[in-house]
């Protein structure tokens, strides 16, 4: 096989890029892309997930990206998981080339979206209440009365079936919100955390 002189100089032109896809080099470029993302520079979040794609590793870049979408930018836009899944089921349908441009739109999106990681903390310390036993039987209105009623009661809590079999939410007014509570917080010695966004482009 002979090597003409336009293909070393496709070769050269071409610069050395270090990635392992099993090894700390995998793992770096993963790490620089998510501290890019919570930083709120939604270039050097282009830079590494131009490594990603390079090394041909597309479900590694949805993977992330996917998570972010709750772990990053939560409740500070929700509406941003929804975007960032369209973008990804556009992506792994077109495959490497074109899955570039609906994954550069993702992560340009959240780059530059509000941050907060209220979702995070709050499912952490409910966790970790269970974990330390503090879970306990649910209070005696959210438990079922009995195995035979468990599907009428499926059926009438939260909801009513009315007419046409339309489902409309019941209105309760705030104080039968709190006493109908089923959680027994009582249990748990810390509060979950206040769910509150952090400001425009803070980082984790």
């Amino acid at each position: 096989m002979l090597i003409s002189l336009d293909d070393a100089k496709t070769v050269t032109q071409r610069s050395a890029m270090r990635y392992d896809r099993e090894g700390d080099e995998h793992y770096d470029a993963l790490s620089a892309l998510m501290k890019s993302l919570r930083g709120s520079d939604a270039d050097a979040a282009l830079h590494y997930l131009a490594r990603l794609l390079e090394a041909d590793d597309l479900p590694g870049a949805c993977r992330r990206i996917l998570c972010s979408a709750s772990e990053d930018i939560g409740l500070a836009y929700p509406q941003a998981v929804a975007i960032v899944k369209a973008c990804v089921d556009t992506a792994m349908q077109l495959g490497l080339a074109e899955a570039q441009l609906p994954l550069a739109q993702a992560w340009i999106l959240l780059a530059t979206a509000p941050k907060s990681n209220s979702v995070v903390a709050a499912i952490d310390a409910a966790r970790a209440d269970v974990r330390a036993g503090k879970s306990g039987p649910p209070r005696a209105r959210c438990r079922m009365s009995t195995p035979t009623a468990r599907a009428s009661e499926v059926l009438t809590m939260p909801m009513d079936i009315h007419v046409g079999d339309v489902l409309t939410m019941k209105k309760r007014t705030p104080a039968a919100r709190s006493a109908g509570r089923c959680c027994a917080s009582a249990q748990t010695s810390s509060p979950l955390p206040r769910l509150r966004p952090r400001g425009h482009g803070s980082a984790q």
